[in-house]
């Protein structure tokens, strides 16, 4: 982590005990601040009562800051694995094989805990006539938060109802797979805009400048709607597609002024964008097809919870988006100083609440920072894998990515998958003394490893490659 330039130590808050020096990824903050946040909105949230810009990594998110970028700071580059992990590139025990697709896990026995022995794939070139398949002491997937549910499925692993619909095997049952997704909703597709006076020095013409403002619901609803929410959560004993754990996490957040919502400020524009960053809605990824090229579907359930709020039934993460956004354009642009430079604003903050609501509801779409689907909890409790990662009901399958968080993060993900990357490394290499299964004798005994190519923490940017690790 590097520190940001010094003369903008006041608005770039800098605590460096709070952050490492030697990992592989490299961070640090942008090099210049437009003049409409550090004049105008951050002196205009303080002075509302909101939190001061401070270092968000103290364990207090909540409040506008600007965070540390994923960047080289000599050239304000990206810093990321696939150039950070470079190293393991020379490595003689390592073999990618690039543009493939993984179609299915292969299983050496099918009773009790069952156990895999070859993971299987569809090469670049689509061609059959070969065995396209790699062996493993381990098979490792990590395609990310819509495939590694999908896999796991046409391994035979999942709800016997969906894979009995297909014609697929039923491996182990394990309903749980692919449910509790969660995809926070945004409403990027209509960001709320402040019309500023004609002011060039406001602004500047650097993308990496956007900051964020991170706030609980208690802060960014006004009172009477924070009582009346309040008292709809703390009389809901159940969520459809939520576990009694998860409800009661997300009504301790709630309570505890812990940060529900995000404010994506875009200075260029003076365009900001509400982004829900726990929602209550939990959503599923499911095959429809035995075909592994055909793409899963994907339900977030946006529309099942139905909350009655003062009388009103709606949706409760539009509710709470629509509030929060309509509020939070009302105080920018009534408050001083920011009401000075503040024309207008689109959609006006003065029109009826249906209306905000309504165009929320018909704007809003995913953030793509999808999380779940192979939770890490209990079996019982609605998990997929244990706490080693591995998948209940087999010997030596894991799941190593975004899948696996049993709840969202209040923050975008990359962070905490790069941390649960590096952890499951480490379980890795501590069960490598102890690992007493026997495997099938083959000609190729390799660790088996379904992954994206490097750029992305789990997304469905690109096809997934398999990659073999003779142990």
């Amino acid at each position: 982590m590097y520190a940001p330039p010094s003369n903008l130590s006041d608005l770039l808050p800098y605590e460096e005990s709070l952050h490492g020096g030697g990992g592989p990824i490299s961070s640090t903050f942008q090099r210049s601040v437009y003049t409409l946040y550090s004049q105008y909105v951050r002196p205009t949230l303080e002075a509302q009562g909101f939190n001061p810009t401070h270092d968000g990594n103290n364990g207090n998110a909540n409040g506008a800051n600007f965070l540390p970028l994923a960047i080289y700071p000599f050239n304000y580059t990206r810093s990321y694995a696939g150039f950070a992990y470079s190293e393991v590139e020379s490595r003689p025990n390592l073999e990618v094989r690039t543009n493939c697709q993984v179609s299915r896990i292969i299983w050496a026995s099918t009773e009790g805990n069952v156990t895999a022995s070859e993971l299987a794939y569809i090469p670049a070139d689509g061609l059959s006539n070969q065995k396209n398949q790699v062996y493993g002491r381990e098979i490792v997937i990590s395609t990310g938060t819509i495939q590694s549910p999908q896999i796991l499925e046409l391994s035979g692993i999942g709800d016997p109802d969906i894979l009995q619909a297909l014609n697929i095997t039923l491996v182990v049952e394990l309903p749980s797979v692919g449910t509790s997704l969660r995809d926070p909703p945004v409403t990027n597709y209509w960001p709320i805009q402040f019309k500023i006076l004609d002011n060039a020095s406001l602004f500047g013409n650097e993308f990496i400048q956007n900051s964020i403002d991170l706030e609980p619901a208690s802060k960014i609803l006004l009172p009477a709607d924070y009582a009346a929410a309040s008292a709809w959560l703390n009389s809901t004993s159940s969520i459809p597609g939520l576990g009694a754990a998860q409800l009661e996490v997300f009504k301790e957040l709630w309570y505890t002024d812990q940060p529900l919502i995000e404010f994506a400020w875009q200075y260029q524009t003076a365009n900001v964008t509400p982004y829900c960053l726990v929602p209550l809605s939990q959503g599923t990824v499911h095959i429809n097809s035995s075909d592994p090229l055909h793409p899963p579907l994907i339900d977030p359930n946006y529309n099942v919870v139905n909350a009655t709020i003062n009388g009103t039934v709606a949706q409760w993460d539009m509710w709470f988006l629509a509030k929060a956004a309509q509020y939070y354009t009302r105080l920018l642009a009534t408050s001083e100083p920011m009401s000075s430079v503040v024309s207008a604003t689109v959609p006006h903050y003065n029109l009826p609440f249906e209306a905000w609501y309504e165009a929320i509801y018909q704007q809003t779409g995913s953030s793509q920072h999808l999380t779940g689907g192979n939770s890490m909890l209990m079996r019982e409790a609605g998990g997929v894998v244990d706490t080693e990662l591995r998948v209940y009901g087999t010997t030596n399958v894991r799941v190593v990515d975004g899948s696996i968080f049993p709840y969202q993060p209040s923050a975008h993900p990359m962070g905490v998958t790069y941390a649960l990357a590096v952890r499951a490394a480490r379980i890795f290499q501590a069960g490598r003394y102890t690992e007493t299964t026997e495997l099938p004798s083959s000609n190729t005994s390799a660790s088996a490893t379904a992954s994206f190519p490097a750029g992305g923490s789990g997304g469905n940017d690109g096809a997934p490659t398999t990659t073999g690790v003779p142990p």
